[in-house]
């Protein structure tokens, strides 16, 4: 880019901001002069939580109008919650965002967007991203652009990364609240006196417009590093939850993102070969919640066993995540390789070739080892011992999962080599052997300790359990600051845990242990995620268009219909989200319109399309609607439109 962005700027045009100026000032007086909620007109509340909201109505053009339908009208429950509760809680915090001399104010707005999400939805309302910030932006005008957007304000950070400075880039992150601050920022530095005028939605289509990137990147590129940044996100926040209208292949994301960090394939492509899917499963694990779903099957609980009597009792069983974690302490994948004995025994030989090793311990002391003729030689006299009998004790005490020097000298261990080469060797230098022994497990233990490789554990409609009643104490412990054993906590059944248990002591989500979850925003089972546990995930929504690029517009099978698939899609999504009592968490996702392959030898697949599978649902999002049939109507007009100009 040739141009500055000062230059850039001053060629658009200005706006007068004069309305979005009186609008703020007056709700920041408001708050400074502790109006209660029965003294501020209604005209007023109106105002705030209709379309008509300057913050709303900022942006113009071609995008105005789905702005204000994304960004604008609040439902009746959002609006009472907000009212209700503005005198004891909103007025008070929101006192500590309005001064542009207070301290820490940054984290201070997020304290209050956390806030109002969590009354809002505890009232009955939806988290309805865009509304609270754009909230943020009438009180704090002053530090946070006018773009309420969550991945509006994403974009224009990268759009402006080209004119910072290459050492110190801006860069977009998760949090709006850090992106719409550093923004603001930088345009003040860049722009001056020309940030106060309606300027930054125009710079940001202008350079939008201009950027090749979007004109040029192909899907695959596209795809790639929408994968890339959910991968990002969920290496830096340990627990992810993708959220989305029904159908936007959260599911299958969950599953292409684990095998992006597990293998570095697509999820297609590791399902594609037999090694790939094993190694997969052992990284992975899936689960899908439901009402009935409990602690018990979750970490663990108590389960029936009949003795040999035939009498009934109880005894603790691990739960399907407990088990999961164990997986990285067992490494029965390791366990499984026919050549894992050698590696290791190839470690130690070398040692001590190289002379890093030259003695072993064991209980009577230790002893000088070397190598002579390709063995490992040890003792005084160079005594040497059959290098199958100590693969047959290595395998022996591995898959144990535990060793102590001791055990080698007890009486049932003083004739296991007898046993384990069924008589053909009667007796073994188990002095020696449990020396050797045990340095080949401490590698064995260190080598696996060192690896790194991620263990996701993916939850599937993770908000239709009782979120915090199937967690119990791991509420502590999936925290990404208490990842490890700084985060181990006592179970419910922990004094029943049996001696050798890996987590005896006490459970914790080992550090390489990740989670993503999958929830619809529409289902009002969300509820029952309380707002502590929401903080422990970082959250992505995954829209309706990404879906269509995702799962349409790339794939061969649809290369005929596509375009019609396409104008059908987005007409419905947009006369949902203009419905009232709907909005873009009723869109419905590409997955549905993959069902037109089950259709396509038809006279009309469309037709097919929508009687089997998106009537019913729409049904569903308008009962107890009078208009219902009336509404569901127009919906149906707007699927059939099959140009997105019609």
């Amino acid at each position: 880019m040739n141009m500055s962005l000062l230059e850039i700027c001053q060629q658009l045009p200005d706006i007068d901001v004069s309305e979005f100026h009186r609008f703020t000032s007056k709700w920041i007086n408001y708050v400074k002069s502790n109006t209660t909620s029965d003294n501020i007109p209604e005209s007023d509340w109106n105002q705030l939580f209709t379309r008509s909201n300057p913050v709303a109505g900022i942006d113009r053009g071609e995008m105005q109008d789905r702005i204000k339908q994304r960004n604008g009208e609040r439902e009746t429950n959002e609006r009472r919650s907000f009212v209700s509760n503005w005198n004891k809680i909103f007025l008070p915090i929101l006192k500590g965002i309005i001064n542009p001399d207070s301290g820490n104010r940054i984290e201070k707005i997020k304290d209050v967007r956390d806030t109002m999400r969590n009354v809002i939805i505890q009232g009955g309302g939806r988290n309805t991203k865009a509304a609270i910030n754009r909230m943020l932006i009438t009180f704090c005008p002053d530090i946070l652009i006018r773009i309420p957007n969550e991945d509006n304000t994403k974009e224009f950070m990268e759009l402006l990364r080209p004119f910072s400075n290459p050492d110190e880039p801006l860069t977009a992150n998760e949090d709006w609240v850090d992106n719409s601050t550093n923004i603001m920022e930088f345009l003040k530095r860049q722009l001056g006196e020309t940030i106060q005028k309606r300027t930054i939605w125009d710079v940001y289509i202008s350079l939008k417009n201009s950027d090749k990137r979007y004109s040029m990147a192909t899907n695959n590129e596209r795809e790639t590093s929408m994968l890339d940044k959910y991968t990002s996100l969920l290496k830096t926040n340990k627990n992810l939850i993708l959220t989305g209208a029904p159908g936007t292949g959260k599911t299958f994301l969950a599953k292409d993102i684990a095998a992006q960090m597990i293998l570095n394939k697509s999820y297609e492509e590791v399902m594609d070969d037999e090694e790939d899917k094993d190694l997969f499963s052992h990284y992975s694990d899936f689960v899908q919640f439901h009402p009935s779903y409990d602690y018990t099957d979750f970490v663990e609980g108590l389960r029936t066993k009949n003795d040999t009597n035939g009498n009934v009792g109880f005894e603790r069983k691990d739960g399907v995540f407990k088990r999961f974690c164990k997986r990285l302490f067992t490494n029965d994948l390791l366990m499984r390789q026919e050549d894992v004995f050698e590696p290791i025994y190839q470690s130690v030989y070398d040692a001590i070739e190289k002379g890093r090793l030259k003695h072993l311990k064991t209980p009577y002391g230790s002893f000088e080892v070397g190598v002579e003729k390709g063995r490992i030689v040890y003792g005084s006299d160079r005594r040497t011992e059959s290098k199958d009998n100590l693969k047959l004790l290595y395998d022996h005490f591995f898959l144990k999962n535990k060793f102590d020097l001791s055990d080698l000298h007890k009486d049932d261990y003083w004739n296991l080599i007898a046993k384990l080469t069924e008589g053909k060797t009667k007796t073994c230098d188990y002095v020696y052997y449990s020396g050797i022994l045990q340095k080949m497990l401490d590698i064995a233990d260190k080598k696996y300790e060192e690896d790194n490789t991620p263990y996701i554990f993916i939850i599937d409609e993770i908000n239709r359990g009782e979120i915090s009643k199937i967690f119990g104490e791991l509420f502590f412990s999936i925290d990404p600051g208490y990842r490890g054993e700084k985060g181990k906590v006592n179970t419910q059944y922990q004094n029943m845990v049996a001696e050798g248990d890996v987590f005896k002591n006490g459970f914790y989500v080992p550090e390489n242990v990740y989670i993503i979850g999958t929830m619809n925003d529409i289902d009002r089972s969300v509820e029952s995620m309380d707002f502590a546990m929401r903080r422990r995930f970082a959250w992505q929504e995954v829209t309706a268009e990404e879906s269509y690029t995702n799962m349409i517009e790339q794939d061969p099978e649809f290369a005929l219909a596509k375009d019609e698939i396409k104008a059908r899609m987005f007409n419905l999504n947009k006369a949902i989200v203009e419905t009232e009592g709907l909005d873009e968490a009723y869109q419905i996702g590409a997955a549905y319109f993959r069902k037109y392959l089950d259709y396509q030898d038809k006279t009309n697949p469309f037709d097919c399309l929508w009687e089997n599978h998106l009537k019913g649902l729409l049904f569903e999002y308008l009962r107890g609607n009078r208009r219902a049939k009336e509404l569901l109507e127009k919906l149906h007009d707007a699927y059939n439109k099959k140009s997105l100009n019609e």
